[in-house]
């Protein structure tokens, strides 16, 4: 096993464990390899796999490597203004009727952010009463909106939206943070 460092990413460091060491930073990391050409963020290679080891299967070079490793030590001590989630008038008016078909009149939405796929995250949308310890609360158009600290930078200035359309009807997360997606199917 590669030991890690505590302050700060070394190239021996797994990619898992560099995402799940600073979580508030991980979306912006996994951008931050993936833009280095280090596709492996989501897959199960990046379980077992240094930073190192992942550019080097990758044909990268020793300077590359450490261009990256310096790269994303600089994104882990930015100091980041986080702005709160908002939500369209199409998705306000969804939402609202939602909770009064489901008799959960003064409940809120709860935004859960879950690793999965080599895009780095998914979103789960479901309904909370409260918040809940270690949760920020916001208000959007007068809809509640509950989401994890850890998650705060990731969802920053992120909005909710609600689409019918010919590819049929949902809601999505608009999230000015990702810089691109994965085309792996998760």
């Amino acid at each position: 096993m590669a030991k890690t460092q505590k302050n700060g990413i070394s190239k021996k460091d797994i990619i898992k464990n560099v995402l799940d060491r600073y979580p508030e930073k991980a979306q912006k990391l996994a951008q931050t390899m993936m833009d280095a050409g280090l596709n492996c963020v989501g897959c199960h290679a990046s379980t077992s796999e240094s930073l190192e080891e992942g550019m080097l299967s990758h044909g990268m070079t020793p300077k590359a490597i450490d261009s990256l490793v310096k790269e994303m030590n600089k994104t882990v001590g930015e100091k980041v203004k986080v702005k709160a989630v908002a939500v369209s008038e199409e998705a306000a008016k969804k939402i609202k009727g939602l909770l009064t078909d489901e008799k959960k009149s003064g409940w809120g939405l709860k935004i859960d952010v879950r690793s999965g796929g080599c895009g780095g995250y998914q979103y789960e949308l479901s309904f909370q009463k409260e918040s809940l310890d270690g949760e920020i609360f916001t208000e959007s158009r007068g809809i509640k909106i509950f989401y994890g600290m850890d998650d705060a930078e990731l969802l920053s200035g992120s909005e909710v939206e609600y689409a019918d359309g010919p590819h049929g009807e949902g809601f999505r997360i608009s999230n000015p943070n990702v810089k691109s997606g994965c085309e792996c199917g998760h």
